[in-house]
């Protein structure tokens, strides 16, 4: 199999998608497996030794829920055909539903994985497979989580694979400028010689989930604070008022880094048509921040 073809079986994977809904079930599978590969790991696993890792990964870095269903991805990944699941018998299928019930897959012990050709040309080719695993990443995830998610499937991180794309030039120029090239949320502003450093443009609205490069959708944030908003530890109320999450916690520097700040306003632009919009605050408290 050559590397293309195997890039596009998985750019192709088909997720989930209606009004910037997050659903990375899939993708944080696909990473999971790709680690399992790198690491020269049996091809196929049984759902019950993914089921801890996977709803881990789901838990930390998909969308905020109560619970979470690795048992979906583990069934749903075959039809993309990539994934082949196998058991010891016929399993019953949930009510009304095509896939199996979680307790099905454990009890006919389930055992999931790539096929045989994606799986061998992943762990004979490491490099290749963290280069997939960065597609992946872009696809799905702020590069600000990248070696968070990587690290947490088991991927070995590299400056190749966690160094972003050069998109946004002119986004983070234009947030930068609007927001006075300071932390809008702790007021961090620093320069080497004439060059911003230290802060960032963050999207409220992920680029991946369709958020526009437009100042309404940005944010300027320092390295730590736009870490902490991609990571859904802090979010805004709709009058741009700052909410830090109640399942953050931390040492002495909690306070300093995050308590202090939370019911504070904004710093925000001069312009008032550069402010976030309602809409892409509404879509990141509902779809990142973790309450």
């Amino acid at each position: 199999m050559r590397e293309d073809e195997l890039q596009a079986k998985f750019a192709g994977i088909s997720v989930f998608e209606k009004d910037g809904y997050r659903a990375p079930h899939k993708p944080l599978l696909i990473l999971l497996a790709i680690g399992r590969a790198i690491r020269n790991q049996p091809r196929l696993a049984y759902y019950s030794d993914l089921e801890e890792p996977l709803a881990g990964l789901l838990h930390d870095f998909g969308r905020p829920a109560a619970t979470v269903h690795p048992e979906y991805p583990f069934w749903w990944l075959q039809t993309d055909q990539v994934w082949q699941v196998e058991s010891d018998g016929p399993m019953e299928p949930r009510k009304g539903h095509r896939d199996p019930k979680r307790s099905e897959l454990l009890l006919k012990h389930a055992r999931g994985g790539f096929s045989g050709e994606i799986y061998d040309y992943l762990s004979a080719n490491p490099q290749r497979a963290a280069a997939i695993a960065k597609d992946v990443l872009e696809r799905n995830f702020p590069n600000s989580l990248w070696d968070d998610v990587l690290s947490a499937a088991g991927i070995p991180a590299d400056d190749n694979v966690v160094t972003g794309s050069r998109r946004g030039s002119a986004f983070r120029r234009l947030v930068l400028e609007a927001y006075r090239f300071e932390c809008c949320i702790c007021g961090l502003k620093l320069q080497i010689g004439m060059t911003a450093f230290g802060v960032e443009a963050a999207h409220i609205k992920w680029h991946q989930a369709g958020g526009p490069e437009v100042v309404p959708n940005g944010l300027t944030l320092c390295l730590i604070h736009h870490k902490a908003f991609d990571r859904g530890a802090i979010s805004l109320t709709g009058d741009c008022r700052v909410i830090v999450s109640k399942a953050l916690h931390g040492d002495s520097s909690y306070e300093d880094l995050f308590g202090r700040f939370h019911d504070s306003g904004l710093r925000l632009p001069r312009d008032r048509t550069d402010w976030p919009e309602a809409n892409f605050v509404e879509w990141h408290r509902t779809e990142v921040f973790r309450d």
